[in-house]
């Protein structure tokens, strides 16, 4: 009960400043704030709504994925099968990461580009010059908003061992 008071109180307090950020009851409440601290210190837009998916079945080697819908909505979707709780703050930067390109015009849906360039979906992930920039965006959130350094470096595989344990 006290989990849903501190998140309905959050979410109150969200609408209350504009940004906005919707989420199950289920959210854990560090990733929630999290979440809102790095929109508002990295999102200069009072529009702006973030749907937040913690828990979804995704593919086994995807631990993120964001989708925008237009300039000011966006779904965040994070693995269920992440219970690491570093790894999972982790991946929720990594995709705000590419909500800030999508936000600002780097990465675009319609047509899908990056930095103006259509985007070569052949392209190796790790090549990928937007998860490249979210990982980097990542880093630099973390650094502002977390008390210890980053769990991982600039773009590398999260260790498949280090996403279960708690």
């Amino acid at each position: 009960m006290k989990k849903l008071l501190l998140i309905l109180s959050l979410f109150l307090s969200l609408n209350t400043f504009s940004q906005s950020i919707i989420a199950p009851p289920e959210t854990p409440s560090d990733e929630l704030l999290l979440a809102y601290r790095a929109l508002k210190c990295f999102i200069d837009d009072d529009e702006l709504t973030v749907m937040l998916q913690p828990f979804i079945p995704l593919n086994k080697n995807m631990h993120g994925l964001t989708k925008q819908y237009h300039k000011n909505l966006y779904i965040i979707s994070i693995s269920d099968q992440i219970h690491n709780k570093i790894i999972r703050k982790w991946v929720l930067l990594h995709e705000i990461g590419h909500i800030i390109d999508f936000h600002n015009g780097t990465l675009t849906k319609f047509p899908l580009t990056w930095k103006g360039a259509p985007i070569n979906p052949n392209l190796d992930w790790i090549d990928r010059p937007w998860e490249q920039s979210a990982e980097e965006w990542a880093t630099i959130m973390w650094q502002v908003l977390e008390d210890s350094p980053p769990p991982v470096h600039i773009y590398k595989k999260i260790p498949s061992d280090t996403l279960k344990t708690k």
